[in-house]
């Protein structure tokens, strides 16, 4: 959905909109309890909930070997 409020700059998601959608992201190597209360208060915070699984090669780069690959986490 487009914004049409003029108050707004054309092609902008209205505001109404970004507040239903929720996005976290993050390496969830060794998925664990911090994890998974993170995502039940994002989930509060909107109607939808999107969750980035960050690449093992990101990971990688940013943290060093990954416990678990990316199809496992």
């Amino acid at each position: 959905m487009v914004n049409t409020d003029p108050e707004h700059p054309p092609g902008e998601p209205a505001p109404e909109i970004l507040e239903e959608r929720i996005w976290i992201d993050g390496c969830f190597d060794f998925f664990h309890h911090g994890h998974a209360g993170a995502i039940v208060q994002a989930r509060q915070l909107g109607s939808e909930l999107y969750i980035g699984v960050h690449s093992d090669e990101a990971i990688l780069e940013n943290k060093g070997p990954t416990v678990m690959n990316l199809q496992e986490r």
